[in-house]
């Protein structure tokens, strides 16, 4: 299972990227362990593998994925890149412009990105300086998504 997904997203296949940047992100997509939790084999007798987390990878797949316009992809990006997750210091200003490019397509979790770092969130205090807003602000509004 994990290697036809490897296989698509090294073709180019969006989803395919977000399904792995998202497992490298957050784990396992299944919603539940199967029974016995784990391992080889998911109870179907069919053998896949469940990386693990690796924020560099889910950086990585996500950014190609999300270069493309995969919405979905740019939620996963920002939750891989938010905290340094790419083996750097946290980079706001990225984070701000995925986050107003996915939310721009409706994404509510992105809006929620957007809301706390202008400072409409939890503590009102704004996570950027104003030139930092408008550097985001600027690289979100020459995001042109390309294919691979």
């Amino acid at each position: 299972m994990l290697d036809d997904v490897i296989k698509r997203a090294e073709a180019g296949d969006a989803d395919a990227q977000q399904e792995l940047a998202h497992m490298y992100c957050h784990g396992p997509i299944y919603p539940s362990p199967p029974k016995g939790g784990w391992s080889a084999s998911s109870g179907t007798g069919k053998s896949f593998d469940v990386p693990q987390i690796d924020t560099r990878k889910a950086a990585y797949w996500a950014r190609r994925s999300a270069n493309q316009g995969y919405v979905p992809a740019m939620v996963t990006l920002i939750a891989a890149i938010r905290d340094g997750g790419e083996g750097a210091p946290p980079d706001n200003i990225e984070v701000y412009k995925w986050a107003l490019i996915a939310s721009a397509h409706g994404m509510r979790v992105a809006v929620q990105h957007v809301e706390i770092i202008e400072g409409k969130g939890y503590s009102g205090e704004p996570r950027l300086k104003s030139y930092e807003i408008i550097e985001g602000q600027r690289r979100a509004l020459l995001f042109r998504p390309a294919s691979e």
